[in-house]
């Protein structure tokens, strides 16, 4: 699930922030269900292209990083080191 949010007005620069809410909780038994999840989001990342300017990650920090915020991390930036491009795809 993801939950948009539409901040400030079009005509004064519109920002749209996308929560996926429970990410922080999605530790599962199951490595399949994680890893589909984690596919998924970065696919919608890099199909955001240019429109898309920041990726922010809010960390609980009463629990700091947990399993599947770091895959998520390495998963973004493997990728960059990879082709030598932004991680999102974008130019």
């Amino acid at each position: 699930q993801l939950d948009f949010f539409r901040l400030g007005k079009k005509s004064k620069g519109q920002m749209i922030l996308v929560d996926t809410p429970g990410f922080g909780f999605a530790h599962t038994t199951n490595e399949e269900d994680s890893e589909t999840f984690l596919n998924t989001l970065l696919a919608y990342l890099r199909g955001r292209g240019s429109v898309l300017k920041r990726v922010c990650m809010l960390i609980d920090s009463r629990h700091g990083f947990k399993r599947n915020d770091i895959e998520f991390l390495k998963k973004l930036y493997d990728n960059k080191k990879s082709e030598g491009k932004n991680p999102l795809g974008a130019p």
